[in-house]
């Protein structure tokens, strides 16, 4: 047997070995499923309600705005005072300084949606891709003060400090990353120019698309979690209540964060500060699907987030430190959800049932024409 058989009969037996590994657990899964369904069905709704009260109108509007000054000639005047930092800091094309900023303040997913596009597009290389993603993931000032600050802190400052660190984070990794670099000018964009009422639509429906995988990514994260919790495995191996709290709050961060911070320690804004930054799993597998089969390489961008999660960190203490900002925790996260965020969160999901419908009509009217002009 040559050196490529017993290669290809590794590669097969470890093919066998995970493939049993994941049949036993899909049957334990299933298990877990039928046993707690009752836990399930109480964490799947607790995880709803932070999608419709929190996630939804903290990102949709955001995603919105981002796609239709993508598609329009609104990105070329609206973001001319940041072509120096894109420039001469980040070494970037002035012209995709939108998708920077769109980046740190819309929140996680729509940075790097929006570079996929471009790479889709042809409009940027990989090796430019490959730097943008390192600095345009960010947690949305949205976020970190309608699901964190005023929640558990009470505080709408300390979100905004968290905001601004990640983003002076983010510039300082973007200029070290940066700074032997040539930039890469785009001499003519591939994407078509819409009018505002076609980019109007096709922003709703790209919002749409995206807002929904998120989604699904949370609740699916949620089940995971449950499963965890209520098989007790998570007990077993980490006995200690707040350690077990930060596991599940690195898997996914929405979810688990309120219970991380039912402890009250002061010391626990680093590990917000910290978590925020990397996003959790769940964020980080949506990540890794946004690029799937793009051809850009995410090694860059898993090592860059350590390093921004501890900037981060650095700077906020710094923050704190000199503003003397006093820091008050409450245990108030659910009745915040229940009341106060009840009405927004009800309204934003008319508003995503409207857009629905007329991007769906607008869709059928120009599968109508394009239709009626091949007949022609």
């Amino acid at each position: 047997m040559n050196q490529k058989q017993k290669s290809y009969f590794i590669k097969l037996n470890i093919n066998k070995i995970i493939l049993f590994i994941v049949c036993i657990i899909v049957l334990l899964s299933i298990f877990s499923l039928l046993i707690s369904s009752n836990y399930l069905v109480k964490d799947l709704k607790k995880s709803i309600e932070n999608c419709l009260y929190i996630i939804i109108p903290a990102l949709f509007p955001f995603m919105i705005l981002s796609n239709f000054i993508m598609n329009t000639k609104v990105h070329k005047i609206l973001f001319f005072p940041f072509y120096p930092i894109t420039k001469y800091i980040l070494k970037i094309d002035p012209k995709l300084s939108y998708i920077i900023i769109l980046s740190m303040i819309g929140g996680y997913p729509i940075g790097a949606k929006l570079i996929r596009n471009l790479i889709d597009n042809k409009t940027i290389s990989l090796k430019t891709a490959n730097r943008m993603i390192c600095f345009c993931y960010n947690s949305g000032p949205s976020f970190l003060i309608g699901a964190l600050s005023i929640p558990i802190f009470n505080n709408i400052y300390i979100g905004l400090i968290i905001f601004a660190s990640h983003t002076i984070a983010s510039l300082i990794i973007g200029f070290f990353i940066s700074v032997f670099k040539k930039i890469e000018y785009i001499k003519q964009e591939n994407t078509k120019e819409l009018s505002f009422s076609e980019g109007f639509v096709s922003s709703v429906s790209n919002a749409i698309k995206t807002i929904s995988i998120t989604c699904g990514f949370i609740l699916t994260f949620a089940i995971i979690i449950s499963i965890l919790n209520n098989s007790n495995i998570i007990n077993i191996i980490i006995p200690i209540d707040w350690i077990k709290n930060l596991f599940t709050s690195f898997l996914e961060v929405s979810y688990g964060i309120n219970n991380l911070f039912i402890h009250q320690f002061k010391h626990m804004i680093p590990i917000l500060v910290f978590l925020t930054s990397i996003g959790g799993v769940c964020l980080l597998f949506q990540i890794y699907g946004i690029f799937l089969n793009s051809g850009i390489s995410l090694k860059l961008f898993f090592i860059t987030r350590l390093f921004h999660g501890i900037i981060s960190i650095i700077i906020t203490n710094l923050f704190i430190t000199n503003l003397n900002i006093s820091i008050e925790t409450f245990n108030n996260y659910n009745n915040y959800i229940n009341t106060s965020s009840s009405t927004y969160g009800s309204i934003s999901l008319i508003i995503l049932s409207i857009f629905l419908l007329l991007s769906i009509y607008k869709d059928d009217i120009i599968i109508k024409k394009k239709f009626h002009k091949r007949n022609k």
